[in-house]
């Protein structure tokens, strides 16, 4: 089912609010160049962090350190890099801290032919490994998307393939659980027939309506020539319940302006709020903010 959005416009005014004194902790740093590092988390006492570095397929670390939150030293550093499968060289590609557990997403190679695979591993909060599970194998020519539940329960991997052709568009969902098992998988299909597809936002709370912000990906360098047709249809809102199996496609568009710069977030009343910008033309600038909201029944 599609359903045309035609968007109103409307001015919000900001509240601010004073931020507590910040905590600032000693200067740390280390003799090796890292690829990556960034926050995971926290809990009540500790902070966590993770430091990748890559050397080859076959050497790589990541570390994950605990910096206690009363002075912010380091506590706790472990490498949890290990290879997963035999026959496969693995890359992590993506690393959350959720609920005292730490979920890490690696891509495996096969050593033998071009076999990718998914791979999700679990580890507590002092970095022993408590599981892992294949998702899903991966084709050259498929991108595909992690995201964390907004309620920090679980997590749901997309995928799909880079179509060239004008063919009618599906993305392959799984919803992993809290412990890293796969709780299902499902195939959802759009009725356009699509020449390009680009996920730029995944959000969901539990098992509650998952929406998809699809970009359906107009090249901004490959033409110059402004026409409503192309102004008026490039992004769609996929709203997927699992448990009825229900896929229902909103289009995003205002009347003769160009969307761009959308995010969404889903609300304590589990509504989905949903506001970006829109141009008179193409070029970078911006003529107007615009919102939506869609409620569990999914009407806006």
């Amino acid at each position: 089912m599609r359903i045309l959005v035609i968007l109103g416009v409307f001015v919000s005014t900001f509240a601010f609010s004073q931020l507590a004194e910040p905590l600032v902790g000693a200067e740390y740093s280390t003799a090796k160049k890292e690829n990556f590092s960034g926050f995971l988390g926290e809990n009540n006492l500790s902070i966590f962090t993770a430091d990748y570095s890559f050397y080859s397929r076959r050497k790589q670390e990541l570390l994950v350190r605990k910096f206690y939150k009363g002075d912010l030293l380091l506590t706790d550093s472990k490498n949890i890099f290990t290879e997963i499968l035999d026959g496969f060289t693995n890359e992590p590609e993506e690393i959350f801290y959720q609920n005292g557990k730490l979920f890490l997403f690696s891509k495996l190679f096969s050593d033998r032919d071009k076999t990718q695979l998914l791979a999700v591993e679990v580890f507590s909060e002092d970095c022993e490994r408590l599981s892992y599970s294949i998702i899903d194998t991966l084709l050259e020519d498929q991108l595909y998307y992690v995201e964390e539940s907004e309620d920090k329960d679980g997590f749901l991997f997309a995928k799909h393939l880079k179509f060239t052709q004008l063919v009618e568009q599906e993305i392959n969902l799984v919803k992993i659980k809290s412990d890293g098992s796969t709780d299902w998988k499902f195939t959802v299909r759009s009725p356009m027939a699509l020449q390009n597809l680009r996920i730029e936002k995944i959000r969901f709370k539990g098992n509650s309506t998952i929406y998809i912000l699809c970009n359906y990906a107009f090249d901004l360098l490959s033409s110059t020539e402004v026409t409503d047709q192309l102004v008026n249809n490039k992004y769609a809102l996929w709203a997927f319940n699992s448990e009825d199996k229900f896929l229902k496609e909103f289009e995003i568009r205002i009347k003769n302006k160009w969307v761009n710069g959308i995010d969404m977030t889903i609300d304590p009343s589990n509504r989905l709020l949903v506001s970006g910008y829109f141009n008179e033309t193409k070029n970078p600038s911006i003529n107007g903010v615009f919102s939506l909201r869609i409620n569990e029944k999914l009407k806006l």
